[in-house]
């Protein structure tokens, strides 16, 4: 409430005016104290959004188990086949099927002693043997000595071919290629750097001799 627009007429009425104007200004109206709030709240603050659940992965696919004879071996492990001719054509094989194997041409059992052993199919291109099941490693041939004027480049696995390079000023003198065989050795005996035009063994005298004087 106000001051009236009349003046008061007598000091009683200025003081009953002065004590109703204190009294509205300490006590304000319901509608500048805000929105009313719903009972037994007790004015506490609107609960927030409930949380999310912790989120978790997908679980990834588990594979289908093999069952037996299904058909899961599309082939033999690297450097095996069958022991008795025909079996490969029977691919793919099915699971659990048993088959006596031997390494290919080229390849040796790998911690083995024997040449032929039974494997089992047991799904996925997987096999099992009897004991570890280590399969074959492929031949490889020795290692050529150096030569004194040249160098063998090239592999040593089986069907790998060496190459004898000179040095200049020599050439080589017997065999300067040589392929690796299936047991293991090389299909020639290795040849050597010589000066061109000369023989070898004259060749190391006469330096020889040289050095010397």
């Amino acid at each position: 409430m106000g001051w009236s627009s009349e003046c008061p007429k007598t000091p009683a009425e200025a003081q009953k005016l002065k004590e109703m104007h204190d009294a509205s200004a300490s006590h304000p109206t319901h509608a500048s104290r805000g929105p009313a709030r719903a009972p037994g709240t007790g004015g506490a603050k609107p609960p927030g959004p409930s949380p999310r659940p912790p989120h978790r992965a997908p679980e990834a696919p588990q594979p289908p188990q093999p069952e037996p004879g299904t058909a899961l071996c599309e082939q033999l492990p690297e450097g095996v086949e069958p022991a008795k001719p025909g079996q490969a054509a029977a691919a793919p094989f099915k699971s659990g099927t048993m088959m006596e194997v031997t390494c290919q041409v080229g390849w040796r059992p790998l911690n083995r002693s024997e040449n032929t052993w039974k494997v089992k199919c047991v799904g996925w291109d997987a096999w099992s043997a009897k004991d570890h099941f280590a399969g074959c490693e492929v031949v490889r041939c020795d290692e050529l000595s150096e030569d004194d004027f040249g160098a063998w480049l090239g592999e040593r696995d089986f069907n790998s071919t060496q190459r004898l390079r000179c040095t200049q000023g020599y050439i080589a003198i017997g065999a300067a290629e040589l392929s690796c065989l299936a047991s293991g050795l090389w299909d020639r005996l290795p040849g050597s750097c010589s000066p061109e035009g000369g023989n070898p063994e004259l060749w190391r005298r006469a330096s020889f001799v040289i050095q010397r004087s």
